[in-house]
């Protein structure tokens, strides 16, 4: 999961959310409501879809790509290979196949 850093963010994850779910939590306020599953999930969508980190998954399940994303979401990250491999063996496990 993605995790929010300073005020801004977390602002606008409040603006976000409210419009995306409905729902006005303050997350400024009380960052610790993203320690909930439900929050922290939505905080990584928020994440990828500001970062329109959608349109590189959308050009397949490659090493670049997840490079790609990977140098995006923790630049200074040093376990690409490992993020691709995971990623392999999520589809190769059918993990996604509920939300795909």
């Amino acid at each position: 999961m993605i995790q929010l850093t300073f005020r801004n963010n977390y602002r606008s994850f409040t603006n976000y959310h409210e419009k995306i779910w409905g729902e006005r939590i303050d997350f400024e306020l009380n960052p610790d409501y993203l320690l909930e599953t439900i929050y922290a999930a939505r905080s990584a969508l928020y994440f990828w879809d500001q970062n329109n980190l959608y349109s590189r998954a959308d050009n397949g399940i490659s090493r670049d790509v997840s490079d790609s994303i990977t140098r995006i979401v923790n630049f200074y990250d040093d376990h690409y290979a490992d993020r691709y491999t995971n990623l392999v063996r999520f589809i190769q496990e059918g993990v996604f196949d509920e939300i795909l």
